[in-house]
């Protein structure tokens, strides 16, 4: 695989972003990956790097660049953060609007029209945490661009406003298909979030697997955390994969 950190012009500056795809000519289907509340770290860029191995073109942008740079938190041992780490990392998750995600979305979109390895043609995306409301909200603000995505454990979908993510379930393309993995124990999705999203995903006639495994609770993907699942991350994997390789391979 060939791998590089590049970086890329948003109206709030610079941002940096990590890439990675298959040697060869080329061009390859691309991918954009949201990162969770940790940022943008050695663990995200590997799991970057497989889904590459499955043939495309990945991009992680680090969404925290208007706060700092390189601003990523990793688990002890344990899996677990300190309450300073917390404290700090929940600062810039709040600070983080969807207007700014969105923002930085269309730069990257921007990025991959020139870049000669990323194939010219609807695009995946896939997203953990913040990062998988952000897949939801990307389908809706880019839907000609963004017709497949991911979502897993995604955070802060439902709300009582107009502009509730969810909501934007409507704006999806009409051959866009989602795949959307929740943990049955993630206090982030009671079962009424789960039973909106779904109703909304259905009302809007949209394509979707949505997945609930009972015991995973926020956060079952990622390896390095306390709440990692190993049964629900093996889902994610077959499922997410499985939607990348029919509509973008």
């Amino acid at each position: 695989m060939i791998e590089a950190e590049v970086q890329i012009q948003t109206p709030d500056g610079a941002m940096n972003a990590f890439t990675v795809h298959p040697e060869g000519e080329g061009p390859f289907p691309a991918v954009i990956q949201y990162f969770d509340a940790l940022g943008l770290r050695e663990e995200i860029r590997a799991m970057a790097r497989r889904y590459s191995e499955d043939g495309f073109f990945v991009i992680a942008p680090d969404l925290y660049h208007r706060f700092g740079n390189g601003i990523h938190f990793e688990a002890d041992a344990d899996g677990q953060l300190s309450a300073e780490q917390r404290t700090e990392m929940f600062g810039y998750v709040d600070r983080l609007t969807d207007a700014m995600v969105m923002a930085d979305t269309a730069a990257v979109l921007e990025f991959l029209e020139d870049a000669p390895l990323a194939l010219d043609a609807p695009k995946g995306a896939v997203g953990y945490c913040l990062g998988g409301r952000a897949v939801i909200r990307a389908m809706a603000e880019f839907s000609d661009e963004i017709r497949s995505g991911a979502a897993l454990h995604p955070s802060q979908t439902v709300s009582d406003g107009a502009d509730s993510p969810h909501l934007g379930i409507a704006r999806f393309n009409g051959d866009a298909e989602i795949y959307i993995g929740f943990g049955g124990q993630d206090h982030l999705t009671p079962p009424p979030v789960i039973a909106a999203v779904t109703a909304q995903l259905e009302q809007a006639g949209v394509q979707h697997v949505v997945d609930v495994t009972e015991d995973a609770q926020h956060g079952f993907t990622m390896a390095s955390r306390a709440a990692y699942n190993a049964e629900a991350d093996r889902l994610h994997w077959a499922r997410t994969l499985d939607l990348f390789e029919r509509r973008l391979g």
